[in-house]
């Protein structure tokens, strides 16, 4: 008897262990001790906007790398400043103390770059990939819309996704950090594969059981609103699918956009992590940039919620280009001590070794922001040979070796020397200094720089015009400056050439069709393909002195191409030759890019001159198609961005069947004017017809304060 008492008073005994152990276990400083749990850190950057303060980073444009060879245009690859100079300063940093503090991975959350060139990408790259841990980049909205600062006519180009993903996910780019990130996270790393509308940068991924989701907001439909977030259903299902699929009941969610109404989301979107948090019975902390430099940085919100929102605030600071005398405060270190929510400390005081906090990062002397060199006007005299003798876009050529500099003036740093009988076109200038006058002229070997007058003169063009061709009969095209052939230009162009066929190779064997030009209309488009061809970012190409022009594949004595070619004008190029050239109408849109093996740069080719067709009456559904034909951009919810102009924009509204007019600039009724006009262009309808529509006109304050907020109906539908 006395043995089975002592047995009972054993088994209590061991089961009061047990429970005392539980309860140690359930509480918040025994979580950390939970067998086989390590503490880890990791930081967190955000709005770092490589290329602020710059007119134009790097080389020419935007497109100013060749994504082929890693390799900068001109070996221009950018400068730096106090921007340039805090990321530097935070990779040194985090080198110096990450095994010190248990630091396993960086975070970015967007905005890595200002305009989204690609010179912006890779010097945020370069910099980066000292890094001795892995770095994880969000997509912001500043990385989407590509543009450059210098000239505000110059359209934003939404290719910036399609520049991310091959410079920070490409195998040839950046294998090492990706070869990094795959040996920390083992098979739990995912990335979402590319999607409509482009590469969603949607990421997911565990650490020690603590499970992380990177989600992607960035607009890519209005980018004069790009300061909201856009709930793509695709990131909303990413969320979801990794929130429910989770085994532990914790989750970390990193997004540009904070999840809240003053992050940029709108009141009915603020609360969907909240929501679909709880439906999944998970704890969320979302971790958010995008705010900047204001009341609302470094906090955290939504402390009582299912899903609480820390921001943290931006590397580059305020909104203006100098800010380096704010407090550099913008590196958050957060350590994660169990596998509970609240085992995540994210403190928003000052960094305390061994803990967390937000790192003040010292860069020193800060580097000063760049200034624009002063140009003189035509009006310059110099001694040297008196007058000038070029204007701008001449096409020139070296007649001796001439040095090409970085500034005008003897003393400027040398970039190159060009030999003699090198083109080149005439970018800005005249420029008196040092007894010369100077050019900044553009090389055909891409090198861009300031030369001396005296060594260069007028190229005579070797281009040989057709006689056969004839563009004497009027047609109305659209018109242009900036000739852009990539999806950022509105414009109609005629040219004369005949058909070539050529073999390539990649990615499978097939026959390109070409048209050789024999003549053309506008110089200006000539000159694009020219440049395109030179930095190697094109699908036309130059034989001798011959432009061939990409009309697509050529398969069974037919031209496949994105573009639209009725069968007709088919016929026409494949019974043209170098005796009988045809003339063609190029017409070129705006748009985000297409997905396809047998791209054509132009929208839509036709015969020139036109043969006028039956045109049946256009009824309002019909005017409706027409117009929804146009679409550049569609959402989740069924809208669509049919005409996007930095003056104005078209949208159609799903759910309320109505076009919106939006004049985005002054005069208002100037805008307005021009804007329905292309609206009646693009439904082929009369007026009497585009009435029967659902259209409305509006303009924001910004814009022009005083009909703002008022809603207009077409001028065309109001009785005279």
């Amino acid at each position: 008897m006395r043995r089975l008492l002592c047995l009972y008073v054993l088994i209590i005994l061991f089961f009061l262990t047990i429970w005392q152990g539980c309860g140690e276990t359930g509480s918040l400083s025994g979580i950390s001790e939970e067998k086989g749990f390590e503490s880890f850190s990791f930081a967190i950057i955000t709005d770092v906007h490589v290329g602020r303060g710059f007119s134009d980073y790097g080389a020419e444009g935007w497109a100013d790398y060749n994504l082929n060879t890693g390799q900068a245009n001109d070996g221009n690859e950018g400068g730096f400043n106090y921007v340039t100079d805090r990321l530097t300063a935070t990779v040194n940093w985090l080198n110096e103390n990450y095994q010190k503090e248990n630091i396993k991975f960086l975070v970015i959350l967007g905005d890595i770059s200002d305009t989204a060139e690609m010179s912006e990408f890779f010097r945020a790259k370069k910099i980066l990939d000292s890094l001795e841990i892995p770095y994880i980049p969000l997509m912001g909205n500043h990385d989407y819309w590509a543009y450059v600062n210098e000239t505000s006519t110059l359209d934003r180009v939404p290719i910036g996704d399609f520049y991310f993903e091959n410079i920070f996910w490409n195998e040839f780019h950046n294998r090492n950090n990706i070869k990094k990130i795959k040996s920390l996270f083992k098979d739990t790393w995912k990335k979402q594969e590319k999607t409509k509308p482009g590469y969603l940068q949607n990421y997911a991924f565990s650490y020690q059981g603590i499970n992380f989701i990177a989600l992607d907001y960035a607009r890519r439909d209005l980018n004069l609103a790009a300061s909201l977030a856009e709930p793509f259903q695709e990131t909303k299902e990413w969320l979801e699918d990794n929130l429910g699929g989770h085994q532990r009941e914790t989750g970390i969610v990193f997004s540009h956009y904070p999840y809240m109404v003053r992050g940029g989301f709108e009141p009915w979107e603020a609360d969907y992590l909240a929501e679909a948090a709880s439906q999944n019975e998970v704890s969320v902390l979302n971790f958010g940039g995008h705010i900047h430099y204001s009341n609302n940085v470094n906090e955290t919100f939504g402390k009582d919620s299912k899903a609480p929102v820390i921001v943290t605030k931006g590397l580059m600071g305020g909104e203006s280009n100098l800010q380096e005398k704010e407090d550099p405060d913008f590196l958050r270190i957060v350590r994660v001590k169990g596998l509970k929510i609240e085992d995540v400390d994210y403190s928003n005081e000052g960094f305390v070794s061994g803990g967390t906090g937000i790192v003040t990062i010292s860069t020193g002397t800060p580097t000063p922001t760049p200034t624009a060199v002063q140009t003189a006007t035509a009006t310059i005299a110099c001694p040297s040979e008196g007058k000038p003798k070029f204007a701008i876009s001449q096409e020139v050529i070296t007649t001796d070796a001439l040095k090409v500099r970085e500034n005008p003036g003897l003393a400027a740093l040398e970039i190159r020397n060009q030999p003699k009988g090198t083109s080149g076109k005439i970018l800005e200038g005249p420029v008196c200094a040092d007894n010369y006058i100077w050019w900044k002229v553009e090389y055909q070997d891409g090198a861009v720089g300031w030369s001396a007058q005296d060594w260069l003169g007028v190229k005579e063009s070797q281009f040989q015009r057709s006689y056969l061709c004839d563009f004497s009969q009027p047609v109305p095209l659209r018109e242009t400056t900036q000739y852009g052939i990539f999806g950022n230009d509105n414009f109609d162009t005629i040219v004369c050439g005949y058909l070539k066929s050529k073999e390539i190779p990649f990615p499978v064997e097939h026959y390109n069709a070409y048209l050789v030009i024999s003549d053309f209309l506008h110089e200006g488009l000539i000159r694009s393909i020219d440049k395109e061809i030179r930095i190697g970012n094109s699908v036309n190409i130059k034989e001798g002195n011959d432009y061939w022009f990409n009309l697509g594949c050529l398969k069974d004595g037919e031209i496949i191409s994105g573009a639209d070619i009725n069968t007709q004008t088919q016929q026409a190029i494949l019974d043209s030759s170098p005796s009988k050239p045809v003339s063609l109408v190029l017409s070129f849109e705006k748009h985000p890019g297409y997905d396809c093996d047998c791209c054509n740069l132009a929208n839509k080719i036709s015969l020139y001159p036109p043969i006028s067709p039956i045109i049946p009456e256009v009824d309002a559904q019909k005017a409706k198609e027409n117009a929804l034909s146009h679409a550049i951009e569609t959402n989740s919810r069924g809208d669509m961005l049919l005409i996007n102009n930095p003056e104005y924009q078209i949208i159609y509204f799903a759910k309320e069947d109505q076009f919106l007019i939006s004049i985005q600039k002054s005069p208002f009724e100037e805008w307005r004017q021009k804007a329905e006009e292309e609206f009646l262009q693009i439904t082929k309808a009369e007026k009497r017809i585009a009435c029967q529509l659902n259209v409305v006109v509006s303009t924001p304050q910004f814009a022009n304060p005083e009909e703002s907020g008022k809603i207009f109906p077409p001028s065309f539908c109001l009785v005279p």
